[in-house]
């Protein structure tokens, strides 16, 4: 008996291995690989336009007699009354799939989300299983998608990838930037008192009829792509812009500042500070029912330019240096502060969020009302710094 068993088991067992295979397996002269892809308003009202840029598989393919000057990728573009629909469209077209499994970064159109706002577009987005939820999200500014997805780039062959990278070495290095992934932008939109903020992109200088692959290869590239400040959405629909200054205030406020440089001025010249360490404190209260916050920022800086002769051996300097720091801090955060309640009405700082986890009872009766209260919000500053190295010069 047990030895029909078991030779029952190792039939079974047989079958199982011999008959398994790569039931989902795609092959890749299959696929059009996607690595960008943006979105436009299309020609006629109540369209859009999906660009999609696509490695171009005979430029990586390193076959003999395959042209050195053949491009890195290749952009096509559908329309569409939807996202899904403009993809379908493109799918029926083309000789290979769209593969959006190594899509690196989603770019939207300024003017298309200003006035129809961006969560529709994100919709199908989440919806798919092959979209990756973690790929960066930006908003062009002044210009196309299409411009960004179509300009070659010198150091980068493929500007999908160059991007995300991009936005990758700025944080690592001090920039004031941050990515968004996608899965946090819908997070934030499903919070009806908090305000979204995107990365920005654009070309930077822009030279018409020069963005070819010979060009890039020169020593002085005529266009390059960057991404700093932030467009500010106001539910799902974009209101307005930050700047990179703006930015830092921000990322200071929500405690999102680990390095990164600090232009300051003192008597008359203007000298940097470098960032080593940052934490903001964030304290919420209700003083006679009316809600305040508390934003205490402890600063560790080095000094990383002077401008003209002083002595970093008096101790008497060093805090005049880190008074004048902590002005200039405080003065930029107070300043987007200000912009974001007045001009903009919008909390892209989760004031709201904080008040909800320290008075959850109060925060029934503040949340309907979130944005007026939002606007005549205190707020009061307190930064610290401290100047932890001087540098070799004295």
């Amino acid at each position: 008996m047990n030895k029909r068993i078991l030779s029952l088991f190792l039939f079974i067992s047989f079958i199982i291995f011999f008959s398994t295979g790569c039931w989902n397996r795609r092959e890749l002269n299959e696929l059009a690989i996607v690595t960008a892809a943006g979105i436009d308003p299309g020609p006629k009202k109540g369209e859009i336009t999906v660009i999609f840029q696509i490695v171009n598989p005979s430029s990586i393919s390193g076959k003999q007699g395959v042209s050195s000057t053949m491009t890195p990728f290749i952009t096509i573009k559908s329309t569409g009354k939807t996202v899904f629909d403009a993809v379908r469209k493109a799918t029926r077209e083309m000789s290979r799939r769209l593969y959006f499994a190594h899509t690196q970064a989603w770019i939207f159109n300024e003017e298309l989300v200003r006035k129809s706002g961006i969560k529709a577009f994100v919709d199908f987005l989440i919806r798919d299983a092959e979209i990756r939820i973690n790929a960066p999200v930006l908003v062009t500014k002044g210009q196309k998608a299409e411009e960004i997805l179509t300009t070659q780039l010198a150091l980068d062959s493929i500007n999908g990838v160059s991007i995300k990278k991009h936005l990758e070495n700025a944080q690592k290095s001090g920039g004031f930037t941050l990515t968004v992934e996608l899965r946090e932008l819908i997070n934030v939109l499903s919070n009806p008192t908090r305000g979204a903020i995107i990365p920005y992109v654009f070309n930077s200088p822009i030279s018409p009829n020069k963005d070819t692959l010979e060009h890039t290869q020169l020593s002085k590239p005529d266009t390059i792509i960057k991404t700093e400040g932030f467009a500010v959405f106001k539910k799902d629909k974009l209101i307005g812009f930050l700047n990179s200054d703006e930015a830092r205030g921000l990322l200071f406020v929500t405690d999102k500042v680990d390095k990164g440089v600090l232009p300051i001025s003192f008597h008359g010249h203007h000298h940097t500070m470098e960032i080593i360490s940052s934490k903001t404190k964030m304290k919420t209260k209700l003083v006679h029912g009316k809600p305040q916050v508390d934003l205490e920022i402890k600063l560790v800086v080095n000094v990383a330019e002077i401008s003209m002769p002083l002595d970093l051996t008096n101790q008497s300097l060093i805090k005049k240096l880190e008074t004048v720091t902590n002005h200039e801090v405080k003065k930029e955060v107070e300043h987007v502060i200000q912009k974001a309640q007045k001009k903009y009405k919008a909390d892209i700082f989760g004031f709201g969020e904080e008040f909800k986890r320290e008075y959850p009872k109060e925060w029934k009766k503040l949340e309907n009302n979130w944005e007026k209260e939002f606007g005549e919000l205190t707020v009061r500053v307190k930064v610290n710094t401290t100047i932890y190295e001087t540098g070799l010069l004295k």
